[in-house]
């Protein structure tokens, strides 16, 4: 009985640093039917199957890191990119956002939850699978 007790006391600690982390899984594509606006970054919803959202006009494909952050979002409508946006996360918990659609690149930076610096180029990306 001691041996369990001991044993659950030393699990607490690695199951508390697992639940810090999103519930989204490592790697990708996931394919989801829609996103949250509100949160940044941006937070898909509804996950789908590949065959359900390849029969849909309007599906949202996700990549994540090893810690469950988001770092690829795309939006495809009839087959075709719409849009991507892409994260990349610093040590201090800041990020930048670099958002590509109707030929212009969005590049914002965040942190401690709120928008740091905002730079728009147009002509500036390329929308890739």
């Amino acid at each position: 009985m001691r041996r369990i007790a001991l044993t659950c006391v030393a699990l607490l600690p690695l199951l508390a640093a697992a639940s810090c982390y999103s519930h989204h899984p490592t790697g990708g594509p996931y394919y989801y039917a829609k996103w949250i606006s509100r949160d940044i970054p941006v937070q898909p919803a509804e996950p789908l199957s590949r065959v359900e959202a390849m029969s849909r006009p309007v599906f949202y494909e996700a990549f994540f890191d090893d810690h469950g952050r988001i770092v690829r979002f795309v939006e495809y409508a009839e087959g075709n990119a719409r849009s991507e946006t892409t994260y990349s996360y610093r040590p201090d918990g800041s990020f930048e956002e670099r958002n590509c659609g109707g030929g212009t690149l969005i590049v914002t930076v965040f942190a401690h939850g709120k928008e740091v610096s905002s730079n728009a180029v147009r002509g500036g990306c390329s929308i890739g699978r």
